[in-house]
């Protein structure tokens, strides 16, 4: 693998955090384009060498499969994927949601940030290396071996330029995308709180609906005993004038 693909790998697994290296699929290609023992030697040491990264990612749940180049091989992948992926909230919407960190104190921009400062730290060694040997060759060489020298050191200039301002880019971008979370989750927020508002307002209807049919239900019940109270008294009466008639 080249650097910059490792340097992708660990910023990746910095975005995704550790605990989602469970979902994670490293897929290996070009198995027709090398010889199958040599193949699998090198696969050995993917999974046995830390220094690239992927030993630990194994260690942590993560799957390593090979793409032969076939369909059925990239189908098999596929259903691995389906079939044993597990949702989880990825370290960097934790750390922008959850703990409200600003993009730039994530750890994927720590990461990030490590990189560059990395680069422009060789680009910066590169560069005072040239700029000891322009001294060197001023005493030693000709001017157009100096104008030489003059040139390469604008270009490794040019380069920390390009690399700084990728930098800048780069944050831009994940303060976009950190805006746009935050708008989907107070979105999402909201359509919870008016869910519950519409689930509250039926439960209060069904509550008032259930207390009028049994205020209802009292009132019959009410009726219903002082019309048997009504009745009583009336054969009572009856049987009472019946009692004084007798001679």
């Amino acid at each position: 693998m080249g650097g910059i693909s490792l340097k992708n790998f660990r910023t990746f697994r910095r975005l995704c955090g550790e605990q989602t290296l469970r979902n994670v699929v490293i897929v290996t290609n070009m198995w027709g384009s090398v010889d199958p023992q040599l193949g699998a030697q090198r696969e050995q040491e993917l999974l046995t060498q830390d220094d690239l990264g992927f030993k630990s990612a194994l260690e942590k749940g993560a799957k390593m499969m090979r793409h032969d180049g076939s369909g059925q091989s990239g189908a098999d992948i596929l259903r691995y994927i389906l079939g044993n992926n597990n949702p989880m909230t990825l370290q960097i919407q934790r750390e922008i949601v959850d703990e409200r960190k600003d993009v730039s104190q994530t750890a994927a921009a720590d990461e990030i940030e490590k990189e560059l400062k990395a680069e422009r730290e060789r680009q910066k060694a590169e560069a005072e290396r040239i700029r000891r040997e322009m001294e060197e060759a001023a005493r030693v060489r000709e001017e157009e071996a100096r104008r030489q020298r003059e040139e390469e050191a604008r270009r490794r200039q040019a380069e920390l330029d390009r690399i700084e301002a990728e930098r800048r880019r780069s944050q831009e971008k994940m303060e976009r995308e950190r805006r746009e979370m935050e708008r989907q989750m107070r979105e999402q927020e909201e359509a919870r709180r008016r869910e519950a508002e519409r689930i509250r307002r039926e439960q209060e209807q069904r509550i008032a609906e259930e207390r009028r049919r049994a205020e209802e239900e009292r009132r019959r019940q009410r009726e219903e005993h002082e019309r048997w109270q009504r009745q009583l008294e009336w054969e009572r009466s009856r049987r009472d004038e019946g009692g004084c008639s007798v001679q």
